[in-house]
C-alpha cells in the first residue's frame, strides 16, 4: 500500500502536526512527512516514522502552509496504525 495525505491551511500560516497515536510494524510500515510540495524529490523530508511513537512526541512543524504525509505498508503484519491532529498556527 502506498497512500498520500495532503494538508493545506490558509496562506501565511504553518502546520503543527501532533501524534495522537502511532504504532506500525517497525521497518515495514513507514510514514514520511514532507514539508510543502507533493512529497516528491524536491520536498524536504521533515520526519520518517516507523514502529512506535508516544503521543507526547515533539510536534512536527511545516515551514509553509502545506504538508504531505506518505504511508508505505506491506500486507504481512498489521498494527494499530496512526492518528494525527493538525492545527494552523
Amino acid at each position: 500500500m502506498d497512500c498520500y495525505y495532503h494538508i493545506d491551511v490558509v496562506r501565511g500560516k504553518r502546520i503543527e502536526l501532533r501524534v495522537n497515536y502511532f504504532n506500525t510494524e517497525f521497518g515495514a510500515d513507514v510514514l514520511m512527512v514532507y514539508d510543502d510540495g507533493l512529497g516528491g524529490a524536491n520536498s524536504p523530508l521533515l520526519k520518517n516514522m516507523t514502529g512506535w511513537y508516544d503521543s507526547n512526541s515533539t510536534p512536527i512543524m511545516s515551514s509553509g502552509n502545506s504538508m504531505t504525509l506518505r504511508f508505505i505498508s506491506d500486507p504481512q503484519i498489521t498494527y494499530d496504525g496512526f492518528s494525527f491532529t493538525y492545527t494552523a498556527v
